[in-house]
């Protein structure tokens, strides 16, 4: 299942309408889906992200982040291949086990918590902390819905065993309050695993066929101009503009034979293989599509681009050790 193409439940866009009446001032979220955003709730105002968000990659050095339309890859070393305003190396947001809780948004759930009087506690095991112990903050009335039990249930003012799902849709018919379906979603979550995925594939059918070289004039016999692919056959009226061209600039150094290019449909960077013909969205350095045979392949020169690219460059070590002490 591609969780990345996931649309928001009932109960998301119930916690969304809460929201948008008032009756509820604050969503704190663990999970890492970005349902939530997907609802129409933005990060860092109504709700916070304490274990990240699949969609948003966090800068190492400032902390700040940039939501994208696609799910951001997790790599080996955690790095993105993209850089901050502020230079810095963005990582994937996602929090593991041991690792602390993103500042900014701890301190937004932190004051949710500290300003409820009623915490709506829906679908978590309530195991984790510091997360667990912010519904009982403020001496607050605590309501649990959970399948499952949790080690704070004897501290509920109400406790249900009901589906998330059910138990607001009760809920919002006591309040008189109907719920939107889930909105087209536009801009970050916009592009799932899959969808990514095969555009790489065309992309890569695109970028291999779409040379200006191959493409020749002709004469229909009424006289009308056309162009026609002297390998493929493919026909034109106009002549296509070729490969997608080259970005100027990149954040880091490319493997030999890799180039990095925007894609005009999504607005994503996407890196190709000319040699080998692939297309990755992640970049050669630390994605998974990255083999060693690129740099093996790279031309024995004493300078130049070409020594430059013989061997991983002295930035990864770096990035390693900020990794290791992050």
């Amino acid at each position: 299942m591609d969780y990345s193409a996931a649309r928001p439940s009932y109960t998301h866009m119930a916690i969304k309408r809460l929201v948008d009446e008032g009756l509820c001032t604050g969503v704190t979220s663990t999970n890492l889906d970005g349902l939530h955003m997907k609802s129409g709730l933005r990060p860092m105002e109504k709700l916070a992200e304490l274990h990240g968000n699949m969609f948003a990659e966090r800068c190492v050095r400032c902390k700040a982040e940039a939501y994208r339309a696609f799910p951001i890859q997790r790599t080996l070393k955690r790095f993105t291949g993209r850089y901050c305003d502020c230079g810095g190396n963005f990582m994937d947001s996602g929090i593991d086990f041991g690792q602390n809780l993103p500042l900014r948004h701890l301190a937004l759930a932190e004051k949710h918590a500290n300003a409820q009087t009623v915490s709506l506690v829906l679908g978590t095991s309530l195991r984790v902390r510091p997360s667990c112990d912010l519904p009982l903050a403020n001496d607050a009335a605590v309501c649990i819905v959970n399948k499952q039990e949790t080690p704070h249930d004897d501290k509920a003012s109400v406790r249900s065993f009901a589906a998330c799902d059910d138990f607001m849709k009760a809920l919002m018919n006591d309040l008189d309050l109907e719920v939107d379906v889930p909105p087209v979603v536009e801009g970050p979550g916009s592009l799932s695993a899959t969808a990514l995925k095969k555009r790489s594939k065309q992309l890569a059918t695109l970028m291999a066929k779409r040379k200006d070289n191959n493409w020749a004039e002709a004469h229909t016999e009424d006289g009308r101009v056309f162009f026609y692919d002297t390998e493929t056959g493919e026909t034109a009226w106009e002549r296509p503009s070729g490969a997608i061209p080259t970005l100027d600039k990149e954040g880091l150094q490319l493997p030999h034979g890799w180039s990095a290019h925007e894609d005009p449909e999504t607005g994503v960077t996407f890196y190709y293989c000319a040699d080998k013909g692939l297309v990755n969205h992640v970049h050669p350095y630390f994605g998974a599509m990255y083999e060693e045979s690129h740099y093996e392949d790279a031309p024995a020169t004493s300078g130049g681009a070409g020594a430059a690219a013989a061997e991983p460059p002295a930035f990864l070590a770096e990035l390693a050790a900020a990794a290791a002490a992050r």
